[in-house]
């Protein structure tokens, strides 16, 4: 039996009272999860803009309290690099735009000298320096902090990067290491990198700008 619109709201609301913030995405009760359902079902099929965003701000809120992961879809640019490269559009302290390629493989994030120079970095004498492998052996790189970084929706905020030269791909800005990601979720499928963001990353300000409901 389909259930009414005021049915589905006294349900999900009880829920939402009843409901505390000690479940977890490996133990989310199946009220909860149905919930869930009911208010993206509604937040689809209602006309009504008032509704529309009360689901959406009960969703949120289930989605805090379930451990819910928010995943962001970034696409995949083509580089001069091999084809195999994961390259990614990023906006650097809110004005300046690069293309930055992920690397898993490193523990630091990499910016070149001539990103650096545009952001306005000025490396000094003084300026701790970390050993990082290249093609030519070990070297001791300046360690800096870019105040902000974004990659699509997702605000990485203050992050540590290497400035070091990266060969002659004048469109190459850098590489996204492990540190910007700050244990997020990572997964690649037909040109697309996703990001798994968990909601205290969410409620921390992580997400740029709120996922618009289709």
């Amino acid at each position: 039996m389909k259930m009414g619109l005021t049915s589905q709201l006294l349900l999900c609301a009880a829920l939402l009272l009843s409901t505390t913030v000690t479940v977890s995405a490996q133990d989310v009760s199946p009220q909860l999860q149905e919930a869930v359902q009911v208010f993206e079902q509604m937040a689809k099929d209602t006309q009504n803009p008032y509704i529309a965003q009360m689901a959406r701000d009960n969703l949120s809120q289930l989605k805090q309290k379930s451990g819910v992961k928010v995943q962001v879809a970034v696409p995949l640019l083509q580089t001069g690099c091999d084809h195999g490269t994961l390259a990614v559009p990023v906006l650097l302290n809110k004005r300046v735009m690069g293309t930055f390629v992920v690397d898993t493989g490193a523990s630091y994030t990499v910016i070149t000298p001539r990103l650096a120079a545009k952001l306005g970095i000025v490396v000094s004498d003084d300026a701790p320096r970390i050993a990082i492998r290249t093609a030519n052996g070990v070297v001791h790189a300046p360690l800096v902090t870019i105040p902000s970084l974004s990659l699509g929706k997702v605000d990485l905020g203050q992050v540590q990067a290497v400035v070091h030269d990266l060969g002659d791909d004048l469109m190459l800005s850098g590489l996204l290491g492990l540190n910007a990601f700050k244990g997020m979720d990572m997964s690649v499928s037909q040109h697309t990198l996703y990001l798994g963001v968990n909601n205290a990353q969410e409620a921390q300000g992580v997400l740029a700008h709120k996922v618009s409901a289709d």
